[in-house]
C-alpha cells in the first residue's frame, strides 16, 4: 500500500479463517469461522447454525452500485455500517450478508449504505437460501472458471455442542454415534491447533531470521544467484496467475 492508502486508516485483512476467527475471539463473540468451498444445501447444512456469509471478490470499479437487480440502499439503516473510499489499491474486497429485521442485508463498505436484498422465508433452509441466490448472481458474473472470489461462513462455536452430544451418545450407548462425534471433535481442535500456531508466525519478527540468512548467502557468493532465482520463480507465478484469470493484464 502506498503512503495514500495508509492515510485512510483502512488495513489489509488476509482471507483466511484462522485470522478472522482470533479477531472474533479478541472482540469476545463466541463465532468462528470457516472456508465455504460450496453454496449447496448440504454445505451449507454442515456448518449451521450460521450466522454470516463473507465474500471476498476482486473488485474492478464500476459494476452495478445497487449491488444487484433486486438490491436497494437502504439510507435509514438503524446499525452501525462503516463506508469505506474506493482506492485504485483496493483490489479485493469483504462483503457479509446476514440477516436483520427480517431482510437479507449486504455491507459492503465500498458503497454508500447498506444494501437490502428482500425478505427470506422462515421455512426450509431459512436466510441462507435467498443469500445463495444473491451471491450466486454475484459469482456468476465473473468468467467461468474464475478465481477471483472465495466464500467464508461464521457460524456458532461448534465445540461446546459437540461436547454435549458425545456426552448424550455415550450415555446413551450409542457407540459408534459417539466415536463418529469424537472424531469430529478431533478434527476440529486439530484445525484450532494449526490456526493458533499459523497467527503466531503471523505475529512474529522474521527481519533478524531474514537478514542472518541474507548474510550467509552473500558470505557464500549465493546472494545473486538466489535473487535471481526468486525474480524468476515470481515472473513464472504471474505468468500462470495471468492464464488462469486470477489477475488482470496490465
Amino acid at each position: 500500500m502506498d503512503e495514500e492508502d495508509n492515510s485512510s486508516g483502512w488495513q489489509l485483512t488476509e482471507s483466511d479463517p484462522g485470522v478472522f476467527t482470533e479477531l472474533l475471539k479478541t472482540l469476545g463473540v463466541p463465532l468462528v469461522v470457516d472456508d465455504l468451498y460450496s453454496l449447496d444445501a448440504e454445505s451449507l447444512a454442515a456448518l449451521q447454525p450460521i450466522r454470516a456469509l463473507i465474500f471476498l471478490f476482486k473488485w474492478i470499479g464500476g459494476g452495478d452500485e445497487a449491488g444487484g437487480a433486486e438490491g436497494r440502499y437502504d439510507e435509514e439503516f438503524p446499525g452501525f455500517f462503516a463506508h469505506q473510499p474506493k482506492s485504485s489499491q483496493d483490489a479485493y474486497h469483504f462483503i457479509s450478508y446476514l440477516p436483520v429485521m427480517g431482510q437479507i442485508y449486504e455491507f459492503d463498505g465500498l458503497k454508500r449504505a447498506p444494501v437490502a436484498h428482500g425478505s427470506y422465508a422462515e421455512t426450509g433452509e431459512g436466510w441462507v437460501a435467498k443469500a445463495r441466490e444473491v451471491i450466486e448472481k454475484r459469482i456468476g458474473t465473473y468468467p467461468l472458471g474464475s478465481l477471483h472470489f472465495n466464500l467464508l461462513a461464521v457460524r456458532d462455536d461448534p465445540l461446546p455442542k459437540l461436547q454435549v452430544q458425545i456426552e448424550a451418545a455415550q450415555a446413551a450407548g450409542q457407540e459408534l454415534a459417539a466415536a463418529n462425534l469424537i472424531s469430529r471433535l478431533s478434527q476440529e481442535k486439530e484445525k484450532r491447533a494449526r490456526w493458533d500456531f499459523e497467527n503466531s508466525l503471523r505475529r512474529h519478527n522474521h527481519l533478524g531470521l531474514i537478514h542472518a540468512l541474507l548474510v550467509q548467502l552473500a558470505k557464500k557468493d549465493k546472494l545473486d544467484a538466489a535473487v535471481t532465482g526468486a525474480k524468476a520463480k515470481m515472473q513464472e507465478r504471474l505468468a500462470k496467475a495471468r492464464e488462469s484469470g486470477q489477475m488482470e493484464e496490465d
